[in-house]
């Protein structure tokens, strides 16, 4: 049930394809981390609550959605009980309406007597949506009209935008567009608006950045090159050539990786990451010419690392892209031909 619902996105990770949305994934994968961090902080400071990132809370036999475990995308508690939410990110909600049903699903299998809670308590949880405010009040409206339908969350429901703001200090503002929130405290400044300084969420930003959705395999393809591969520059000579512009092998294997890789994530989720993202990325950077596979082991590749000017992301999407206009353009009449043969492909 997790894979219909996380994000909206396909399960199983795809060739890199610049149609319009790969820059827009990315954001909306950062978008999500960046919010995990700051909804943590909000709630230990105002609440002293606990943040669970993708833990797996029970339903219970009258959910009306799903009979398997639900991993809400935070789940906050206080360790005395007295008050729990869950909270789903959305940076972006699809342009075909008749999606937004499987959000209205999502949240609905959360309006249930949950169990696995780490703390004991009796109250019932809140449920939020955390949205860009694009979109927030266009998904009250359509929220409203499922009622006449009969379709609701019986459970306090609130609907929380977030957005970054460029001013002098940037950073964060988050704030309660529709709903109820059932914590005095929490009501009064979520209506009134919580401003976070990135500055002072700085290093927990640059500590997070996965969690338990698939990212788009460019977004794991920047982590590496940028927090893992330059971990094993450990000679001067290594460091010399990198300085001069040359490239510099590394031998790597997909365990290494994945062991740097998990210590990006949140405390209290280390294992949200899939070897299988590891992999995806890997054989990107080898069709861009910039590894390659072991003839002895599957999982070992040769990295061919060198530095760069500028941010990695525009990097890596100007190499992919100039990949993407390389690849020759079929003629009309051999357009099921060539459609025939990059299906093959992918098979």
């Amino acid at each position: 049930m997790r894979d219909k619902w996380r994000n909206l996105k396909k399960s199983k990770q795809q060739p890199v394809s610049f149609d319009g949305r790969t820059p827009a994934d990315i954001d909306n994968y950062e978008y999500a981390c960046n919010n995990i961090v700051v909804f943590e902080k909000i709630f230990s400071e105002y609440v002293n609550a606990v943040t669970h990132q993708g833990r797996k809370l029970k339903p219970s036999i009258n959910n009306k959605i799903t009979k398997e475990d639900v991993t809400p995308d935070l789940a906050f508690e206080q360790k005395n009980g007295k008050y729990r939410a869950v909270n789903e990110i959305k940076a972006w909600l699809p342009n075909d309406r008749s999606r937004w049903m499987e959000v209205v699903e999502q949240l609905q299998s959360y309006d249930d007597e949950l169990t696995n809670w780490k703390f004991s308590g009796s109250e019932k949880h809140d449920i939020m949506i955390t949205l860009d405010p694009q979109f927030t009040n266009e998904f009250f409206d359509y929220i409203e009209k499922l009622k006449e339908k009969g379709i609701t969350i019986d459970r306090n429901f609130s609907i929380i935008e977030s957005s970054r703001q460029e001013r002098a200090e940037p950073r964060i503002f988050v704030k309660k567009d529709h709903g109820i929130i059932n914590h005095d405290k929490l009501e009064k400044e979520f209506r009134r608006g919580i401003p976070i300084i990135m500055y002072n969420i700085v290093r927990d930003l640059d500590k997070l950045k996965f969690y338990d959705a698939n990212p788009p395999v460019i977004y794991t393809m920047m982590q590496m090159w940028d927090h893992v591969f330059s971990k094993f520059i450990n000679s001067r000579e290594k460091q010399i050539r990198l300085d001069t512009g040359k490239i510099v092998p590394i031998d790597l294997e997909v365990d290494k990786i994945y062991e740097k890789l998990s210590k990006l994530t949140h405390d209290s989720n280390p294992d949200c990451i899939e070897k299988g993202w590891i992999r995806n990325a890997l054989n990107e950077f080898v069709g861009l010419g910039m590894a390659e596979p072991s003839v002895t082991s599957s999982s070992k590749f040769t990295i061919k690392y060198r530095k760069h000017s500028g941010d990695t992301r525009e990097f890596l999407i100007k190499l992919m892209k100039k990949k993407e206009e390389a690849k020759p353009k079929p003629s009309k009449d051999g357009l099921d031909q060539y459609i025939k043969k990059e299906d093959s492909k992918k098979n």
